[in-house]
């Protein structure tokens, strides 16, 4: 996993302008390596995306931010080694006034566990997300 300080140049130009917020859950085979798992904590606030992040088998990400820095986060973490990694559902939503007035999800990176599912469909249904968050099981 790349050091989060490299991807700042491509974030302060990716995020000098957000009109849309992006949202995208991205499907894993497994999310287990504690250096993975490290490097996602890191990406996530290095680029201010909102990551909720269910490890083990299957592995889930749910990101939220400005839509510059939501596709630095995604095109960083497929260079990275995985088993199968693919984007399974996007949402693109005009962000005015402000990219803050239309987030679904606390700016936060929040682990759910192997056995968390479930909290992680009821966060999403909660946050008004259940529509992508279904995509996972395209």
């Amino acid at each position: 996993t790349p050091e989060p300080e490299a991807l700042l140049p491509t974030v302060a130009v990716a995020a000098s302008s957000p009109r849309l917020l992006k949202r995208k859950l991205v499907y894993s085979h497994h999310i287990i390596a504690d250096a993975k798992r490290a490097g996602l904590r890191e990406l996530s606030v290095a680029l201010n995306v909102t990551t909720l992040c269910k490890i083990g088998w299957p592995g889930v990400l749910v990101l939220e931010g400005d839509a510059a820095s939501v596709e630095v986060y995604v095109a960083v973490i497929q260079k990275w080694r995985w088993k199968h990694l693919v984007v399974r559902g996007e949402q693109e939503i005009d962000a005015m006034p402000t990219l803050d007035s239309v987030r679904a999800l606390p700016k936060a990176f929040v682990e759910f566990g192997p056995n968390q599912m479930s909290d992680l469909a009821r966060t999403c249904r909660e946050a008004g997300l259940d529509d992508l968050f279904r995509r996972v099981f395209k």
